[in-house]
């Protein structure tokens, strides 16, 4: 029975029906959990809004999602028609992801743990349904992790390269969080092309530099016409904004006389407001220390950062009414937000750096005990393993164990690697894990158990 499922398994083509099954299978659950009714959400508006041509480029989202919804507005009002495309381009990533891997050299088994956990991952399942770009920009991505695989292993069309570069434009784009593979996506193809020993070395570098450079791209043309526009070099003037939750819990009134003194006022202003937040119970207070009863900064981020994740978005709202002068536009108030975070960073080096640490803990604890997908599959390795322990380990072959792991398990954890340290960066260390960006960051976590899981079933002496 083994032997027959392995056989049939490893086929292509039920590769491919496993694809649909997983597909349609998703639609059901969706259309269950009515995920293909869209929904407004607190972002929607800021995505949404018509500028200007000349105030485009001044606000504090892209436009590409609003023109896209705006657009589809025109033919199917009340975006009705918006989950179910968002879930196609998803089942199209889905496929161009399964091909790409086999384009590698992936089995069949590794390419559909890869993928056929994505309809049902964390993301999925709570951002299909939203009026708002998490799902397009991630289904982009993985439209550019797709190419990076086909271009990682021996010559490959250059139209691989530019779509790759284009979806990673789009997703970056849509979702400026996502900047960091513009280097990491690069640092992939140069893994994966080593481990594949297609190439000698400076072909896969040559490979690599391409991806960087097209994957740039978008982001230079972009940058630069606003630039011109609003004298900001970037895609989008938030970065200030979003990271003032940060500063403004890492300082306290010992902060004020290290910082410089057109941000001193500021921030005594900000410790005043904070304190008055705490007496309304509207924030909350570090917790007293039971040892000597005293609030301690370092236990409180290492040992509670879900206190410091539940006042994030209200000490934003402090510090930027705080920070933002009058007649000031928005990029001008994110620049001078950005420098005063980067003045309470250098005057608290070491809180930062317990902020980060703290942030961590919060991160790899959503990211390993809320995955809809990561906790079932490692259940169903840890029950293979204890199957395979009580009914003994006779017959297995290690041999082929450590070849497949070594062949497909290595690219599985260098992809679901890259992926997971490009959300985990700016989650941590310039804002805070919040569970968007978690989910986000873990939906591709379940590839790993679930090929482990297929291997010790699989792997037998003939």
């Amino acid at each position: 029975m083994r032997d027959f499922v392995r056989r049939a398994y490893q086929q292509r083509r039920n590769g491919q029906v496993a694809l649909l099954l997983s597909a349609i299978l998703g639609a059901i659950v969706h259309g269950v959990l009515g995920n293909f009714s869209p929904r407004i959400v607190a972002d929607t508006a800021g995505y949404l809004r018509i500028e200007t041509w000349e105030r485009v480029f001044g606000e504090q989202r892209t436009p590409f999602y609003g023109w896209l919804v705006n657009f589809m507005e025109a033919f199917a009002p009340g975006y009705i028609f918006l989950p179910w495309l968002q879930y196609l381009v998803l089942l199209l990533a889905m496929l161009l992801l399964y091909r790409g891997a086999l384009r590698y050299g992936l089995s069949v088994p590794a390419a559909l743990a890869l993928t056929l956990p994505l309809p049902f991952g964390n993301a999925t399942l709570l951002f299909l349904s939203y009026v708002h770009p998490e799902m397009l920009a991630i289904s982009m991505l993985l439209i550019a992790l797709a190419c990076a695989l086909y271009v990682s292993r021996g010559q490959s069309h250059w139209s691989w390269y530019l779509i790759g570069g284009l979806a990673l434009g789009f997703s970056y784009l849509l979702k400026p969080g996502f900047l960091l593979f513009i280097v990491l996506l690069p640092v992939l193809v140069v893994f994966l092309g080593l481990h594949a020993n297609a190439d000698d070395r400076l072909v896969v570098l040559q490979r690599a530099l391409i991806v960087c450079l097209i994957g740039l791209l978008p982001f230079m043309v972009y940058s630069g016409v606003r630039y011109a526009a609003v004298g900001h070099f970037h895609v989008v003037s938030f970065g200030g904004y979003a990271g003032t939750g940060l500063s403004s819990q890492i300082m306290d009134a010992k902060t004020i006389p290290r910082l410089p003194t057109e941000f001193q006022e500021s921030a005594r202003a900000i410790l005043e407001e904070r304190r008055r937040k705490e007496i309304e119970e509207i924030i909350l207070p570090l917790p007293i220390n039971s040892t000597n009863g005293e609030r301690i900064y370092w236990s409180a981020v290492l040992g509670y950062f879900d206190i410091f994740a539940r006042n994030y978005d209200h000490m934003v709202s402090i510090v930027f009414r705080e920070l933002r002068e009058e007649g000031m536009s928005w990029v001008e108030a994110d620049n001078h937000a950005q420098a005063f975070n980067g003045a309470v960073k250098r005057a608290e080096p070491i809180n930062y750096v317990l902020y980060v640490v703290g942030a961590t803990t919060r991160f790899m604890g959503l990211l390993l005990t809320t995955n809809a997908t990561f906790v079932p599959a490692f259940i169903l390795l840890i029950l293979m393993v204890i199957w395979r322990s009580i009914y003994g380990w006779s017959g297995f072959d290690v041999c082929s164990f450590g070849n497949d792991l070594i062949r497909n398990g290595m690219p599985l954890f260098l992809i679901v690697f890259i992926y997971v340290v490009a959300s985990y960066v700016p989650a941590v260390a310039i804002t805070f894990p919040a569970r968007r960006y978690v989910d986000t960051a873990g939906i591709l976590m379940a590839s790993l158990p679930l090929y482990l899981t297929w291997l010790l079933w699989c792997s037998r002496k003939h």
